[in-house]
Order: C-alpha cells, then sequence, then structure tokens
C-alpha cells in the first residue's frame, strides 16, 4: 500500500509556486524519487532548465546525488557545477552525461588538477559540452604544480581541431600565482569562441592574441608588470582576430600604457571594450584626448566602452589642471557622437592621481577609493546620482586614503553605493570623530588589511565596526581586535561580533592553542563568549 500525503495532493502550480524558494539542487535532492508526477515536472523544470550546483554541500547530500540521483538523471543534466571532482570525473563522464553543456568546476587541492589533467581531453572531444569554467580555489607556487597547470593549460586550450571540439566557450580564473604563461613553442591555433584567462607577461597576451582566429570575446587578467621591451610583433593580431567583438582588459600592477595603446589600436572589429589600468607615471595623464586620438577613433564600430582609468602627473605648482582634463571629455565625440558619460576625481599626495571612469560604473570592484570621491565631477555637467544607478554594480569597495573619511564620505557610501557587500581598508584607516553612526546594512565582510596593529587608533576600528550591523566575515590583526573590543568586554560591539560566522586573524595567543582544554584563560573565556557563531573558532 502506497501512503499519498497531503503534500503529495497539492497542484502542479503551487509544487512549482514552493519550488521558487529553494535551489534546484534541494528540490532534486527533496523530491526527485517521491513519485511519478513529481519526476517529470523536475525533469521539465529544473533537470533541464536549470543549474545543478554541488558546491559547499554537506558530504550525505553529495553521495546521494552520486550514488543514487545521478544514474537516473545524468543524461538529462544541462549545466552543473562541481567541488570535489576526483569522486565524479571519470573517463565516461562525457558518454554518461550526454546533455551537459554547461560544467563549471571548482578545484580546491592538488588531486584535483590532477584528475582534470586526466580526463581534459574526454572533455575536449565532449559532443554536447559547449561552455567550460574552472575556478582554481588554492594557491601553489611549488614547480610541480606549475608543470601539471601547464599541461593542463595546453590540454584545454589547444584542441586538435574545431572539428572535434564542440567547446566554444572556456573561463580559467584563480590566484596569481596559478596564472597561464604560453611557451610559443608549443602553439597551435585555439578554436574557441569565448576565452576568460589569466596570464602572467604581456608576451602571452600577444601570443595568445595571434592564435585566437574565432575568438568573439576575450577577458585577460594581466598579473605581472608590463616593463621593458618585448620582442613580439604586432603585424598578424588583425588577421588573428577578425571576429573579435568585445575584449576585457585587467591589470592590477602598474602598467605602461604606451604599450596597451598600440595593442588596442589594432582591434578595429571591436564592438565592446572593458579597461581597468594603473598607468605608469612617466605615461602622464591619460585625458579624453589621449583615449580618443590614441585608438578610439581606429575603433569606428565601438558601440560600449567601460573603463575606469588612474593616471598620474607631477604638480609643478603652475594651476590645478582639473578643468582643461574634464573639457577633453566634453568634445563632440564624447558627448554628440558617443554619449559616453564619464567622471573623474583627482586624488592630490607627492603625484596628482587623476581616477577616471565611465558611467554607470561597469565594474563589482572600486579600489583606491579615497575622501576625494567626493569630489568628483561628469563630463555631462552636474553629478546626478539620484536613481544611484551610476553606482550598483560596485559589490567590493577598497578604501586607501591617509586622510580622515568624513560623515559626508560615509554618508555618501551609504546613499550611493547600496549594493557594497565587502569594504577593505588598506594601510591606513582614521575616522572623523562624530557621535553619530552612519549605517551600511548591505555590508557582510569587513577586511583590515597591512594596518599597524598598534599605531591605528582602536576607536576608529571599533566606529567603523558599528556601521556594518550586518556582518558576517571580518579580517582583522587578533591585537588589533582586541584593542578595539576593549579586550572582548565592549558591550556595543558584542551584539555586532556575535552574529561573524568567519574570523581571520594573523595568529591567536599561543596558549590558546596548545592549552589542555581543561583551563581557560580571562581573554580566551571572554573571546568564546564574544563570538559564539564562529565556524573557524580556535577555541
Amino acid at each position: 500500500i502506497t501512503m499519498v500525503t497531503r503534500f503529495e495532493r497539492l497542484p502542479n502550480e503551487i509544487f512549482l509556486s514552493i519550488c521558487d524558494y529553494l535551489s534546484p539542487t534541494h528540490i532534486i535532492y527533496a523530491f526527485y524519487t517521491l513519485n511519478s508526477r513529481f519526476n517529470y515536472l523536475i525533469n521539465m523544470f529544473y533537470i533541464s532548465e536549470t543549474s545543478i550546483s554541488l558546491v559547499n554541500v554537506d558530504e550525505s547530500m553529495f553521495h546521494h546525488f552520486r550514488c543514487k540521483l545521478f544514474p537516473k538523471i545524468q543524461n538529462h543534466i544541462a549545466r552543473l557545477r562541481l567541488s570535489g571532482i576526483s569522486q565524479v570525473l571519470t573517463k565516461k563522464f562525457s558518454n554518461k552525461f550526454s546533455n551537459l553543456a554547461s560544467l563549471q568546476l571548482i578545484l580546491n587541492n592538488m588531486k584535483d588538477i590532477q584528475t582534470l589533467l586526466w580526463y581534459s581531453k574526454s572533455l575536449g572531444i565532449s559532443k554536447s559540452l559547449v561552455e567550460l569554467s574552472i575556478i582554481f580555489e588554492i594557491c601553489s607556487h611549488q614547480d610541480e604544480t606549475k608543470m601539471l597547470l601547464n599541461k593542463l593549460y595546453r590540454s584545454l586550450l589547444f584542441q586538435p581541431g574545431r572539428q572535434q571540439c564542440s567547446l566554444v566557450s572556456l573561463s580559467i580564473t584563480g590566484p596569481p600565482c596559478l596564472s597561464l604563461t604560453i611557451n610559443h613553442y608549443l602553439m597551435r591555433p585555439c578554436y574557441l569562441r569565448r576565452l576568460t584567462v589569466h596570464l602572467i607577461s604581456y608576451n602571452d597576451l600577444l601570443i595568445l592574441f595571434n592564435n585566437l582566429p574565432l575568438v568573439e570575446y576575450f577577458s585577460v587578467v594581466l598579473e605581472e608588470k608590463i616593463a621593458g621591451f618585448y620582442p613580439y610583433t604586432y603585424e598578424n593580431i588583425f588577421s588573428g582576430t577578425k571576429l573579435l567583438s568585445e575584449f576585457q582588459f585587467y591589470c592590477p600592477s602598474i602598467i605602461n600604457y604606451d604599450l596597451v595603446e598600440l595593442l588596442l589600436k589594432q582591434l578595429v572589429t571591436l564592438r565592446k571594450l572593458s579597461l581597468r589600468l594603473c598607468c605608469k607615471f612617466s605615461n602622464g595623464v591619460i585625458d579624453g584626448q589621449r583615449l580618443e586620438s590614441g585608438f578610439l577613433t581606429k575603433l569606428t564600430r565601438l558601440e560600449q566602452f567601460n573603463f575606469c582609468i588612474c593616471s598620474c602627473y607631477m604638480d609643478n605648482g603652475l594651476g590645478v589642471i582639473d578643468d582643461y582634463f574634464l573639457s577633453t571629455f566634453q568634445t563632440d565625440y564624447w558627448i554628440k557622437e558617443k554619449r559616453w558619460k564619464i567622471g573623474f576625481y583627482p586624488m592630490p599626495y607627492v603625484f596628482v592621481f587623476y581616477i577616471t571612469f565611465s558611467l554607470p560604473f561597469a565594474f563589482d570592484v572600486f579600489d583606491s577609493t579615497s575622501t576625494d570621491l567626493l569630489k568628483y565631477r561628469t563630463n555631462f555637467g552636474s553629478v546626478d546620482d539620484n536613481n544611484n544607478d551610476n553606482w550598483k554594480q560596485v559589490k567590493n569597495l577598497y578604501l586607501f586614503d591617509n586622510k580622515s573619511y568624513t560623515q559626508k564620505f560615509f554618508q555618501l557610501i551609504h546613499e550611493k553605493f547600496s549594493n557594497v557587500k565587502q569594504i577593505t581598508i588598506e594601510n591606513h584607516l582614521s575616522i572623523e570623530e562624530n557621535e553619530k553612526i552612519i549605517s551600511l546594512p548591505s555590508v557582510d565582510s569587513v577586511r583590515f588589511v597591512s594596518l599597524n596593529k598598534y599605531r591605528t587608533n582602536a576607536q576608529h576600528v571599533k566606529q567603523l565596526l558599528l556601521m556594518t550591523p550586518n556582518i558576517r566575515q571580518l579580517k582583522i590583526s587578533y591585537i588589533l581586535l582586541a584593542r578595539a573590543t576593549n579586550y572582548f568586554r565592549d558591550q556595543r560591539l558584542k551584539k555586532i561580533c556575535s552574529h561573524l560566522v568567519q574570523l581571520d586573524v594573523d595568529s591567536y595567543p599561543e596558549q590558546w592553542l596548545y592549552g589542555d582544554g581543561l583551563t581557560m584563560n580571562t581573554y580566551a573565556q571572554r573571546f568564546k563568549t564574544y563570538f559564539p557563531n564562529l565556524l573557524n573558532s580556535c577555541i
């Protein structure tokens, strides 16, 4: 006798409405195999139409999918996210998941890298796989790791021919230490149409450009400083990129803008361009006229140009050039022909840095944010941020300033940066004294990086933490944390710290780590009650 529950009697519409509140992974885990009607609905609306993610799930759920559910549904899965791939990826993976079009792999250890290397050719000749994304969540500087990665990259990038490869899009991202370097003696054409990759050198970028005959979308993070002489030539770049319509380029190091300009003027088929650069002092100020005459007028098909560029000049005492700088973005080309809105603000230090960006701001990270942001100007007259659209894309703010952050600055962050999730404070922190606390409710992560743990004003650290009542993750030195919380006795901060689930500190006191578990000193007892919900607690 089969028992039918009241839940199973619900109409399909109500069941699907309930499922709207659950992830596809949990829907399949909870309801698949319950009855034939639920199996039919899940097959139709979730297995073949949505992405199944087995990342950060508990071991029992992962085992249930691998051993019981995959044999029944694997032929219907179209999109899949996996970690712990050594338990799933096999030689017959492509045959089992015969309709898989999109696969994302999270690699957490060396065993995962070795497994992917062993079976990468099998993925490459899959008849259904169109998109492959690989995310490295490990960091290693060992030569053995680099050798494995070079083999893996070559296997994924340079398939023997497009006739045997259905793969159209490949994305490889991770920490800088795992970036790709290319030996041009081993090069052959790469027939991908979409490529996202982290490269080590500028020369690697030029080599790739000469071997991407079908690429339409190319996104690059360049880790090495662009300096010195590069022997590679530009003559063949255009012939190798006739189909390229979108190029995204980010270099976290200081770069030689002249080399970037020389490259960009070759990419005449571009329709979308995205740049994040910090230029060498010798390049001078990168203004509208320099961008326009340097490469933009060569790109006659360009429709969208997103950028954030930091350039600088030595203040010669002859006066501020802000008005002239702004006027170079108010020409007919910028205002009438393209109607591209930009913003900029100067940061006066030993040099005067100009932070120039397209609006609305197109990137999820806004770094080098200082109080000078309050003075930013646009080429379309007055600053109009009433609908907050200019900054809604920003998720991570990097605060970098040797001056005090004012109430007006944090009020700007509160009003305009409503989607910010993480704030990072680097090198220096000083906040204007004020009894009023401006709340930043969207922030769930705060990172204090490279602050002097003895000289930094602990009251300013406390003040910033009080502004972020919903934080769940905190990175800070132990000594600075202890000082800011009055050695875990401050009651105002205790309410905020009680919500933390992840605390990343440089080191805990030694007596906490080597105690026998029977005794606990006063500070350790306070710490334990101050942070009751930590998932990574040392005690």
